[in-house]
């Protein structure tokens, strides 16, 4: 039974990532912008200002890759980068006024479509919808947590 429900949660998750990634595409490509900038901006306007590197952890991306992704945001007007005077190596990322206005604006309308989206289930028990991905995500942050950190290790000591 077990076996079962394994085959056809993967099967699920796999398509809801799908789903959830064409959603992305089309939503962030409305404003002018690319996945990562969206979710960088969404980030930060729910999060205030952040470190390269605790945004890059946040977003799961490589410091390197979130620094092009704040450049190409920065180029637009939508984020500022500086450096505290103590540490120079060390950036902390913020919205613009621009940036500010445009990230709760795509909040709001990415919240408003995951509402319709709710409002499509034929189960009148959204809490319940709602509290089972809750329980999902814990689960698969522990599994990752006992078994991807080896991975990880691994693969560091792999590239040095």
């Amino acid at each position: 039974m077990t076996e079962d429900y394994a085959s056809r949660m993967s099967d699920l998750v796999l398509r809801l990532y799908e789903l959830c990634q064409e959603r992305q595409v089309h939503f962030a490509a409305r404003y002018g912008l690319r996945v990562a900038e969206f979710r960088c901006l969404r980030t930060l306007w729910k999060g205030g200002s952040s470190s390269i590197r605790h945004l890059a952890e946040l977003m799961n991306l490589s410091p390197a890759r979130l620094t092009r992704i704040v450049e190409d945001l920065r180029k637009k007007g939508l984020v500022e980068r500086h450096e505290p005077e103590d540490d120079r190596r060390f950036k902390i990322v913020n919205l613009t006024p621009q940036g500010r206005e445009l990230a709760e604006e795509m909040t709001h309308e990415y919240d408003e479509m995951h509402r319709q989206i709710l409002a499509l289930l034929q189960n009148p028990s959204l809490g319940t919808v709602v509290d089972t991905f809750e329980d999902l995500i814990r689960a698969m942050e522990l599994w990752s947590d006992e078994h991807m950190a080896g991975h990880s290790d691994k693969q560091t000591n792999e590239t040095s």
